[in-house]
């Protein structure tokens, strides 16, 4: 079997994707978690992405997901996509999930911190 490397350009992360897997199973297969799923059929876009750089094969796709044109300039869903060569990628659906590795704020720790400032002026009028 033969594998290949697929790199997350936002996060600079990797994980091993086989020429018979689509991205969508090799990254879960790697337990990283960086592409959203969705139905992991080719029709909700879930897992948009953009092809940067390598060689892919490339089954159906739900074209009011991805446009022909879209789909020419790499733009692709990572459940259809099947790597022929190491390949670098950009997300492109669901991009609140995507978060750095390096990251260990919670999504939410500014809005609690605003929230709590809020409360105590309140309490100080």
């Amino acid at each position: 079997m033969q594998w290949f490397r697929v790199t997350i350009e936002e996060t600079g992360e990797t994980f091993e994707c086989s020429k018979d897997d689509d991205l969508l199973s090799g990254m879960r297969n790697s337990l990283c978690r960086k592409i959203p799923i969705g139905c992991c059929n080719g029709g909700c876009g879930a897992c948009r992405i953009s092809v940067t750089s390598g060689e892919y094969r490339v089954r159906k796709m739900n074209r009011a997901v991805v446009s022909e044109s879209e789909q020419a300039s790499g733009c692709v869903l990572a459940c259809r996509v099947y790597p022929q060569s190491d390949l670098q990628l950009k997300v492109l659906g669901r991009k609140w999930l995507l978060r750095s590795a390096a990251s260990t704020q919670p999504a939410t720790g500014g809005v609690v911190e605003a929230e709590q400032q809020q409360t105590e002026a309140e309490r100080r009028n």
